[in-house]
This record gives C-alpha cells, structure tokens and sequence, in this order.
C-alpha cells in the first residue's frame, strides 16, 4: 500500500494469536480442567506469554519507522520487522545489545538514548552497513569494545554525549582503533563524557569530521596541533572545560573551522597568534572566563570573524590595534568587564560593526570621537558604568545609531551638553533612565533626530523640564518618567508635555509605570523647587555668593597667573579624554568658587581648589608639548638626554606613543596610560644627544604585528603575598615597638582591602621595572590609609583632636556651645569610617559636624569647657547643622589638599554620599 495508517502492535494480541495456534483457552473466566502432564506443562506457557511484556506499546508510524519509547524495556525486543530504517529505542532500561539487532541490516538511524548502557560489544552493529545516525547519548557507557564500528562505514552522525568515557578515551591506541572505520563522520558529540585530555592522534581517521563536542568535559590544556588532521572541521565545541590557556598551536591546522566555543572555561590570556591563518571563523566564543587584557596579536588572522564574545572576563586594558584585523565583525560583546575608558583608536577598523556591548563596565571616560568609524552601527549599550559626562563630540560618526543606552551611569544635566545628540541622524531609542538628572534644560535635546520614538527619563530625580525641551521630539510616542519626584501621581502642569503629539504615552508612576495619552495624562500644580548649581555628579546648594559675570575670561586669567604663564600665552586645555572629562567639573567648581569674592569662606575654598587643579588639566598656551617631549617624560629622561629607538622598537610604536599623548599619560595613572607606558618603554630609551636619532610625531598606520604588550595585571609576584606586605607595611608606618600591621575598622578600608593587596601583589615590590615599581609605590601609599600599629592608641578621643588638627601635647578637645545630643554619635561614625585617613565625601561632611560639636582647648583649660568623656551614644541622630555649613567645613577642608588631582576630585564631590564608596587605594593610585 502506498500509505500507511500508524497501528499498534500489542504483545497481548500476538500472545492470542499463539494460544489460538494451540487450541488452548487460558481466561481466567474459564476454569481449567486436569487432564494430564502435557496439559499442565501447557498451562504454565499460558501464563508466561500472558505475563510477558503486556504493557509495551510499540508503534510503527510509517513502514520503515518503529518505535518503542519509554516503555521500561530491559532488553530490545524481537519482532522488530527486518525493513525498519529507522529505530527509536530511547528512554529505556537497556543494559546490553549483543545480536539484537543482526536481522535489522536496513537500519539507516538508531536512537538508543537514555539507556542503562555501560559497555558497546565487538558483535553490536556487525549488520548495521547502512547505518548513518547512531544516538548513544545518555547511558552508562565505559568503554567500546574494538571492532564496535568496523562495519559503520556510512555512519555520518554519532552522539555518545553524557558517558563516562573519560578513561576509555585516554587511551589513544583504543579510541584510534575505535573511530578508525568512521572515514564518513561528519559529527561526533563527546560532550560530559569526563574526559581530562585529548590524546594526539585519536582523530587522524575522521577526514570528513565538520562538528566536534568536547564541551563539559574536564580539559585543562589543548596541546599543539592536536586538531590539525581535522582539516575539514567546521564546528569545535569547547565550554565548560578548565582550559587556562590557549597556546600559539593549539587550534594550527583547523583551516575551515566557522565557529569555535571557549566559553565557561578559565582561560586567563591568549598566545599572540593563536587564531593566526583561521580566516574562516565568524564566530569566536570566549565569554566568562578570565582575561585580564587583549593583546596587539591576540586575534591577528580572524579577518572573517563576524561575531566576538569577550563578556564576563576581567579585561582591563585592551592595547591600541588590538581589533584591527577584525574588519569583518559586526557584533561586539564586552560587556561585565573592568574597562575603565573608551580611547578614540580602540575602534578604527570595524566599519562594519553593528552591536557594540560595553555595558557592566567601569567606564568613566570616553574620548571624544572614540567611535567614529562605526558608519553601521545600530545598538549601542554602555548600561551600568561610571560615565560622569558627555559632549558634542563622544557619539560622533554614528550616523547609522538606532538605539543608543546610557541608563545606570553618573549623568547630571550638567554633564550632558548642549547638542551633544546632534550627529545621530537615525535614532529612535535614547535611554537616559538611572541616572543623576535633576533638570531638563530647553537645549537639553537640542540636535536630537525628529526620527526618536522612545524616550526613557525614568528612575532619574527630575523635578523641572523647561518650556521647548520637547519641541522637536515630533516622532515621539513614549516618554518614561516614572520613578521621578514629582510623578508619583500626575505629572506637573508646568511640564511641556503638549510639544509632543497628543497620541504619545507618557508612563509615570512612583514604582511601577502607570500609562497615559499626552492628552489625558493627569496633570498636578506648579511645584515648589529648590535651584541648583550641579558640579560633576553632585549637586550643591547655589550660595548667596555665586557668581554672575561671565566666568571663562577671568578663569582663563587666573589659571595663566597659577600657571606663571608669563610671555608664554594663557591657558589652554591638555589634550585627552581625562581632562576632556574634567573641565567642567574644574569650571564649575571655579565658578561656584567665585575668587572676585575673598569674604565668602566657601567661595575661596573651591576657588582655591579649582587653581590646583589648574596644573593637573591645563597648560601655557606656547609650550611645545610633542611626541618627543611625552617620550621622554615617559622615561623619565634627564635635561641632556633625548628619547632614543630601543632595540625592541617596531613599526608600531609611533602609534602607542601618540596615544600617550593624546590620552595625557604622563599625568594619569590609569590602566590604559600604564600599558602604553609600558609598551614605550619597549620602544624607546633615553639616550644622550649625540646617539639619537630622529623619532617620528606622526602617528603611522596600525601595524599587523607589534610587540606583546604588558597590562598592569599580568605582572605577579612569585613570593607569599601578606607576610611580605604587612612587613613593608609595617615599615613603611615605622611601627617599630609597636607592633605589626592591621587595618583600621570601618566599611571604608574593608572594602578597600582587597584593591590595596591587588595594587601590591601585581606591583611586586621586588620587581625593577616600571609598572611593578608604580603599581607597589600606590599599596605603601594606601598603607597609611586604612592600615595602623597593632598597639597604637586610637580611641575616639584621639580620633576627634586629629579631626581638629588639635596640638597633641598641649591642646585637647573639648566641647563648643553648639553642641547637640547628636554629637556623639557624629564622632563615633567619624571613627568607625576612618576618617582621618579619608577624603570621601561622607567623612568630610561627618568632619565638618565635629566642628560645630568640638574645638581644640588647652589642657589645663576649667570646666566650661570638659574634656570629652564616654557618653553612650544617641538612638537616633538630630541633624544639627545645615547644608552649607557642612559645605562650608567640607570644602575648606578640601582646600587643604596638597595634590591637584585630590583637590579637584574632593571639591567636586563634597556632597555627594555616594562617594564613600571610593577606596583609599584608587585615591592613592
């Protein structure tokens, strides 16, 4: 017949038709009468037949497919007609197979899955020559018996995921010999087989194998060219293993490999050269693992890569060219990394990228124009970071950007300039929620495409958006707002909600968003508002003394006088993202500083530390500040020497020292700026005048090879980390009899622990180079911070006279006519965050209370003025100062600091809790 209805094939029917070939009846409806012996014996057949596998359900859907699925089968069962192809036996208690299947020669696909399989006989498929899909995954097998699959020369698909096969395959003469019939495989699955090494030369026979599984195993080396006689592999599946290093051979020979799977492995850096001649992979998976930096070389050969995951490693510093073979790619995944700034060379080749993940960073810095180039790229996620600021030219060269996020940074509406959306012609999802966003300004949006349809403000502390903000947002159709102040409710009747068409949504809400029409969205009365000048992420109270003349011109004067400009021009900023970043932030603080009025305390102290910071961000306009110059900053050359080509120079150094220059390296020490120190140091060298030869300022064209550069985290010392450091520590606090190293109580310097050992043990303080010498030079500074003599006296006694800065032999505390039953309390939190060794904004703040709690006074000072003694604390603490007050002690305690750097950071962010967090070993780095 051509066609064929499914039928079942019951055992029970084919036990009737076995009694009726007996004439026998055997109901126990119908009672049995003894005859004789031979009937008895016939009787007990009955019951065996009857007994037999009555509950199987086999079914044969076609008349060349059978199945018997799930039908707790020990055994394959007989009856099996000879012109089956196709098998499915899966989800059965099979132990063995022997000969059950020598009457099944037709058989095309065997499906043995889930079995209680342990062992493959020589004899199991010995009539299995048409055999092409063999699925032995899920069983228990420990070993092939040789010969297994002598006769499965057409076997094109073997699965034998979820074994035990780990010590069978160790044994390279048996797997050999195993595999060496399958001439025709093209996919063999291994996958949790608990395999701990791939023996060479197990695979040399697969000549047609495309697809490898070896995920889930427990691999931790891949030896050199273990996989080249796999020349025709297209697929290699290596997750979840506990590979930790990819060595320059490892995949050598694998010429048509597509797509290559090292992710969930512990893979910590990656031979320069690895992927050398893998032209035809475009998919290289290297998620969660443990990279600390992407090297020049790294990926070097993959110029047909399209897509590349790097998420969830620990990379910090990826070196300049590191993607520039990658002219292919269209998707980027760097996202839950430790990147710290986005340069502008990072992203020169991927004209074609269209996906760019960098979300779940710590990035705080993006240099202007660092993604132009990236014509076609169309999502863009930097979720999750530090960024503080954005100007008109971070998004340039992104004429193809559809959505752009930026939800869950630092951005104030002050950071955010005016246009700063005006190159992105095509957008249509701008994500601003999470951030720091009080107000919006009529130029807020200013340039942004009439083209943005979604619009997400939400979880920001808006409470004001001016007339015109909205205006050219004609395309809208959804504003979120939720989670702002004043939109629990209704949103403010001042708002410019008719800008936008009648038919967008506005969502609101306190939590969860409530949506409405621009037409019959509830609308609430005018609300009271506080103004606010915003400096960084902080926003500070607009004081009496503010200034209102025009900033610029007296700023630029007053930091050519800090500067002792002279003849030599005023003042002009230093190139670079850091101090792109930071003008506004030193601007404002200048300007709520106002240094035209010395009357006002608060005034000066930020003017004061605004001029500081003169030195760290500007320059005098005519200095000659070259290529060579930074070189031999670099270097730290002397007056009569000059930077010299080092043995090791290449065609690649002019690049790595205009990047220096342009990321002001010479005044940053951050991971970015230390590798390409580094890399200088292997380029060039300081020699004297008469040995130089000239060194190119014009930055060359990326080279295809460069030498190995080294990331700050790559340089480990060898000796036992914490005895050596609580030794130098020690020493380096001078605690002589008094004790060892330990760190002072309080969350601040728990945090920070961890960063302070990290910056000491990749520091290596044994170590002579440069990046060891810098790296330990910032732990022994950290020291002071947050560690102590193990028998010093620090009570909280002492902690309030250091507060004060009171004389220790002839002054003491004592308390002053403003204090409050919240004094207390104030002094123990001063003491417990460790806050005489702290900058952080919590501890300035809690500084500024004791000064309106306590004052210095003479030891032999009368009882108006007690000494402080033990007093329990206050359940609850009674605010008993104001916000400028606080602002006022704070900022004159900033500008006490003696670094630049310090003091612009430490005016910057006088009010803002969140900088508690910052540890002491970033501040000392």
């Amino acid at each position: 017949s051509s066609t064929h209805t499914p039928r079942k094939i019951n055992q029970a029917t084919s036990n009737e038709t076995l009694m009726k070939s007996l004439s026998l009846s055997c109901s126990p409806h119908q009672p049995w009468t003894k005859s004789s012996l031979s009937d008895v014996l016939v009787y007990f057949v009955c019951l065996i037949v009857l007994a037999a596998p009555a509950t199987a359900q086999c079914s044969q859907s076609t008349s060349t497919t059978y199945s018997c699925i799930s039908q707790a089968l020990t055994a394959v069962p007989s009856g099996i007609p000879s012109t089956i192809t196709t098998l499915s036996l899966q989800q059965n208690q099979i132990t063995s197979l022997d000969t059950a299947f020598s009457k099944l020669s037709a058989l095309t696909t065997l499906d043995l899955f889930t079995n209680n399989l342990t062992s493959i006989e020589t004899v199991a498929f010995n009539s299995q020559t048409a055999l092409t899909s063999l699925l032995l995954q899920g069983n228990q097998l420990r070993s092939i018996a040789q010969g297994s699959f002598s006769k499965l020369s057409r076997l094109k698909t073997l699965n034998m995921d979820n074994n035990r096969l780990g010590t069978f395959f160790s044994n390279v003469s048996a797997v050999a010999a195993v595999l060496a019939p399958l001439t025709r495989l093209e996919t063999l699955r291994l996958s949790s087989n608990q395999i701990t090494f791939i023996p060479t030369g197990a695979y040399t026979t697969l000549t047609a194998l495309r697809v490898l599984y070896l995920s889930s195993n427990q691999l931790v080396t891949l030896p050199n060219r273990i996989f080249a006689p796999l020349s025709t592999l297209r697929e290699l599946w290596l997750t979840n293993n506990q590979i930790s290093f990819v060595d320059g051979q490892s995949l050598a020979g694998l010429l048509e490999l597509r797509l290559l799977y090292l992710n969930n492995n512990q893979i910590g850096s990656i031979a320069s050269g690895a992927f050398f001649n893998l032209t035809r992979i475009t998919n290289l998976f290297l998620g969660t693992n443990q990279l600390l930096f992407i090297d020049v070389g790294t990926f070097i050969g993959l110029s047909g890569l399209d897509y590349l995951g790097l998420q969830l490693n620990s990379i910090c510093f990826i070196a300049v060219g590191a993607f520039s073979s990658l002219s292919s790619m269209t998707i980027l995944d760097l996202q839950s990394n430790r990147l710290t700034s986005i340069s502008n060379s990072l992203f020169l080749s991927q004209s074609q990228l269209m996906l760019l993940y960098l979300q779940k960073n710590q990035i705080s810095f993006i240099e202007n124009a660092a993604f132009t180039g990236l014509t076609r790229l169309q999502k863009l996620y930097l979720t999750e970071n530090q960024i503080t600021s954005i100007n008109n030219e971070t998004f340039l060269g992104l004429p193809s950007l559809l959505n752009l996020y930026l939800n869950k940074n630092l951005l104030s509406i002050s950071s955010v300039a005016r246009g700063v959306f005006s190159s992105l012609t095509m957008i249509l999802t701008l994500d601003l929620s999470g951030n720091l966003i009080s107000s919006i300004a009529s130029a807020t949006f200013s340039g942004l495409s009439m083209t943005v349809t979604e619009l997400y403000l939400d979880l920001n502390n808006i409470t004001s958006i001016a007339s015109g903000a909205f205006s050219r947002l004609s395309s809208l159709v959804a504003l979120y707002l939720t989670g702002n102040p004043l939109t629990q409710t209704c949103i403010p009747v001042e708002w410019p909600l008719g800008e936008l068409s009648s038919t967008a949504s506005v969502y609101y809400g306190e939590c969860c968003a409530t949506s409405a029409t621009i037409s019959s969205v509830p609308r609430c009365p005018p609300a009271t508002t506080t103004t606010t000048t915003t400096i960084g992420t902080t926003a500070l109270a607009t004081t009496a003394a503010a200034t209102t003349t025009t900033v610029m011109p007296q700023f630029l004067a007053d930091c050519s006088q800090s500067l002792g400009c002279g003849s030599k021009g005023g003042c002009v900023r230093i190139p670079g993202a850091l101090c792109q970043g930071t003008e506004a932030t030193i601007i404002a603080t200048y300007q709520n500083g106002n240094c035209q009025n010395p009357a006002n305390i608060i005034s000066q102290a930020l003017c004061t530390a605004a001029k500081n910071a003169f030195a760290s961000c500007y320059r005098c306009a005519t200095i000659n500040i070259t290529v060579e110059n930074e070189c031999e900053r670099a270097l730290g050359c002397s007056a009569a020497q000059d930077c010299g080509f080092a043995a090791t120079y290449t065609s690649a150094c002019p690049n790595q020292l205009q990047s220096f220059l342009n990321n002001n390296c010479t005044r940053s020490t951050s991971a970015t700026c230390l590798g390409l120190r580094a890399q200088i140091a292997l380029c060039y060298s300081c020699v004297t005048a008469s040995t130089i030869a000239p060194v190119s300022t014009t930055a060359a064209t990326p080279a295809t090879t460069a030498p190995q550069s080294v990331a700050p985290t790559a340089v480990t010392t060898a000796t036992t980390a914490m005895p050596q450091f609580l030794a130098d520590c020690s020493q380096s606090l001078g605690c002589g009899d008094k004790g060892g190293c330990v760190r002072v109580p309080g969350a601040a310097c728990q945090s920070s622990e961890q960063a302070i050992l990290f910056l000491y043990r990749n520091g290596n303080c044994n170590g002579t180079d440069f990046i060891s010498q810098t790296l330990c030079s910032a732990a022994l500074q950290a020291f002071a911070s947050c560690y102590r003599c193990a028998n010093s006296d620090l009570t909280i006694e002492n902690e309030c006279e250091k507060a004060l800065s009171c004389n220790n032999v002839t002054q003491e505390c004592g308390f002053r006519n403003t204090y409050s039953s919240a004094c207390p309390n104030t002094l123990q939190s001063f003491f417990t965050n460790n806050c005489t060794r702290s900058t952080s904004a919590t501890c300035l703040g809690l500084r500024a209370q004791l000064a309106l709690c306590y004052s210095c006074v003479a030891t032999t000072s009368n009882s108006t003025t007690p000494r402080i003694t033990p007093t329990p604390l206050a359940t609850t603490i009674t605010p008993s100062t104001t916000a400028a007050e606080i602002t006022t002690a704070a900022a004159t305690t900033a500008a006490t600091t003696t670094t630049a750097a310090t003091a612009a950071t430490t005016a910057a962010t006088i009010a803002d809790t969140t900088a508690a967090a910052t540890t002491a070993a970033t501040t000392a780095a």
